[in-house]
């Protein structure tokens, strides 16, 4: 069994001055490269590895846009559904 690495000086030093919330999320980020991308992926290794890293992230991007327009039509869907109103800005169906 391999012992973990340690942080680099910088992680360590950004950590450090991170709050809560801050720490949650790049938590969640280190979590998602190293379980769930590892799993799909494998490790990255930058100097042979074939993906275009721009297209990638436009895919990614471009799915996350998606996700969020889907989560916001079910919430309009539901207070719809709760209130039989539906949501208006500046005179406009939303």
């Amino acid at each position: 069994m391999t012992r973990p690495a340690t942080p680099s000086r910088t992680m360590r030093e950004a950590y450090a001055i991170l709050n809560a919330d801050e720490r949650e999320v790049l938590d969640l980020v280190a979590h998602r490269v190293a379980r769930l991308g590892r799993a799909s992926y494998g490790a990255i290794r930058l100097a042979t590895d074939p993906r275009d890293w721009t297209l990638e992230a436009l895919n990614e991007c471009l799915d996350g846009i998606f996700y969020v327009a889907a989560r916001l039509a079910g919430i309009r869907r539901e207070l719809t559904a709760r209130t039989g109103a539906r949501l208006k800005r500046a005179g406009k169906e939303l």
